[in-house]
Order: C-alpha cells, then structure tokens, then sequence
C-alpha cells in the first residue's frame, strides 16, 4: 500500500469525503495540518471509551465500528468504507468514542486534530450541513436496521446481509458474484444479528439450496433474485 500522505483535493474517493465542498483556503489548511497511518489487518484505529480528540477519515482500506457488551460480545455497527469518516459522532458531541474501530485489510487511515477541524466548519457552512445531513442519515439507517432485526427471521436477515454486501463490495466472477471484503463468520454475524453457529448453518442451507457458493473465506452469490425473494425485498 502507497504510505505517501494523501491529498484531500486528489483523494479518489472525494465526492463521499465531508470535505468536498471546503473552500481552496480551507483545503489548503487541511494539507499543512493532514496526518496519515497505514494500519494493518486487525489494528485498532480507536476504542470505544476513549476521548475523541481526532477526526479520522478512511482513504484506502476498510474498517469495522464495533460496540463491545458487558459480556465481552462484539456488535458491529457499520463497515467503513473509503471516503467514509469515523468518530465524528463523538467529536462533535463533544463525548468518547461510541465504537471502537478496527481495520479488516490493510487500511491507509487520513486524521485530523480537533481543534484544526472546528474553526474550518465554522467558515463553511455547506460542509457543515453536509455533515449533518450525514449524521442524520445514520441514524435514520440504525433505526432502519434495529427494525429489521426486531422482524425478521434470522434466515431473512442473513439474505438481507449478503445482499448489502454484494451492492456494496460485489463483484462478477465465473463463480458467481463475487463478495469482495475480509469478513470473519463471527463479524458477518454480528452483522446479522445472530451467534456464529445460526450464521454458519443459515450459509450452509443456502449453499445446498445453490442461492450461494463458498471456497475456503469466500463467498459468491449465484442467484441474488432468489435471496432478495426471501429477504423480503420487493421490486
């Protein structure tokens, strides 16, 4: 992976960056004070309890924001994907990180300090906005996605998972669609909201009934208008 320090003005992936709309003085700030770190498959990025002083900013690579229950049991609340940010929740309410997140491939990771990233919000109001229309849209989606898990089977929300998946990370093979992302079985179950064991043999009746195909870590999808049909999406 490329360690150079990206540009916010060059990044690939600007049209989803909350930066988009700054003004050249604005983005000519972020370059003189940008940081960046390369993490490795598996490195915490930040934890959940810890003071949020930084802006983090996904460039290369993904990441998962988990939540961690009393028992110890991991719940993931979102995949970070590049373009994304992460701990803006807690930085701009001024609270600790809600979610700890920890890289699932080798990630390039851009950050800013705080105290950099208040004044310039405050001489662009679109960002601003962009922002909040942002945060808006999270939370919309988590309310979206405890309704699903309150009503629907687990065999449902497995389907309804692999689906995410294949819009966000499919991609055509001559085995089927191709789910493009390092995900454990423990992490696609947090995902589903389900234990492991439920995940494995909900994977294994749609790989008999042929709706899938595995090979070692790797999962292709064969017939997504049949796990659509009992997701319970309709056209």
């Amino acid at each position: 992976m490329n360690k150079t320090p990206p540009q916010c003005s060059l990044c690939p992936t600007l049209h989803l960056s909350v930066f988009k709309d700054f003004e050249p003085k604005s983005f000519l700030q972020l370059k003189k004070n940008q940081r960046s770190k390369v993490y490795k498959k598996g490195q915490i990025i930040f934890h959940e309890g810890h003071p949020a002083h930084v802006f983090y900013c996904i460039n290369l690579g993904k990441a998962s924001l988990y939540k961690t229950t009393s028992d110890g049991k991991r719940h993931i609340m979102r995949i970070a994907n590049p373009g994304d940010p992460m701990g803006h929740l807690a930085l701009f309410s001024n609270q600790p990180y809600s979610a700890t997140a920890e890289t699932l491939e080798d990630t390039l990771v851009c950050y800013f300090d705080r105290n950099l990233i208040y004044p310039l919000l405050s001489e662009n109001a679109d960002v601003t906005w962009s922002i909040v229309q942002r945060l808006t849209k999270e939370l919309i989606s988590t309310q979206n996605k405890t309704l699903d898990m309150a009503n629907k089977s687990v065999r449902e929300r497995v389907a309804s998972l692999l689906l995410l998946l294949k819009e966000k990370y499919g991609k055509s093979s001559d085995n089927g669609i191709l789910l493009d992302i390092c995900l454990s079985r423990e992490d696609m179950a947090d995902l589903a909201g389900t234990s492991m064991e439920t995940l494995v043999r909900t994977l294994s009746d749609f790989r008999s009934d042929k709706l899938i195909v595995t090979k070692k870590r790797q999962i292709y999808i064969s017939f997504p208008e049949k796990l659509a049909m009992i997701a319970g999406f309709q056209d």
